[in-house]
């Protein structure tokens, strides 16, 4: 017969069990955050500017620990974004997202990543 013990499964279990805990609770909010600073930063630079304030009033937010939103509290600014009959389109929120979208899977991969190496040592 041949008999074979893992020793310290209990300790590796409770390790992946915090990781599992960690992960959404930290690593995903903090890299949402980075995110959604990233996305605001783009669409202030991308926004049409005349007085200045769809640009002011562009900014980030978080509903959830696995949601961030950008949103430009302008009234008029889904005119600007989409256009109108009288006026041509001139987006900023969904580039400033799309032009930032490999970087915010970088940030949320290497987060996610961290987190767990260092749960478990």
């Amino acid at each position: 017969m041949i008999t074979f013990k893992v020793e310290g499964a209990d300790i590796i279990a409770r390790k992946f069990l915090l990781a599992a805990t960690a992960v959404p609770t930290k690593a995903v909010p903090d890299a949402l955050d980075k995110a959604a600073l990233l996305v605001t930063r783009s669409a202030k630079q991308k926004a049409a500017v005349d007085t200045g304030n769809m640009r002011a009033a562009i900014a980030p937010s978080r509903p959830s620990a696995s949601e961030a939103d950008v949103t430009s509290h302008a009234d008029y600014s889904i005119y600007v974004e989409v256009g109108t009959s009288r006026m041509a389109a001139q987006p900023f929120m969904r580039p400033a997202l799309d032009d930032n979208a490999a970087q915010i899977e970088q940030l949320i991969g290497r987060s996610v990543v961290t987190t767990v190496q260092g749960v478990l040592g």
